[in-house]
């Protein structure tokens, strides 16, 4: 999927797929208590989760919660060497 944020100029419309509206999470007062329970049910029953709820709802926070998926099958983002981890950890 690419997502274009105001473009220089539009896409040819013979090449759109679909067009979407998405709306940034709002999160209400049980969204912290859900997040800090996420880490005890991160694998089980063969199951991840990522995206950008699992932190603040913000694109990088989907990509940051994604390299952390992937940190645990032993794969690092091409733009980290292996082993070094990442910056990308939510602040305390």
């Amino acid at each position: 999927m690419i997502v274009s944020l105001n473009p220089h100029r539009e896409p040819d419309a013979s090449s759109v797929i679909g067009e979407y509206d998405y709306d940034h999470p709002v999160f209400g007062a049980g969204a912290a208590e859900a997040q800090a329970r996420l880490p005890a049910l991160q694998g089980l029953r063969r199951t991840w989760y990522c995206g950008a709820w699992t932190r603040y709802g913000f694109h990088e926070d989907g990509l940051a919660s994604a390299v952390d998926v992937a940190q645990r099958f032993g794969i690092s983002a091409p733009w980290v060497a292996a082993g070094a981890g990442t910056s990308l950890k939510k602040a305390a």
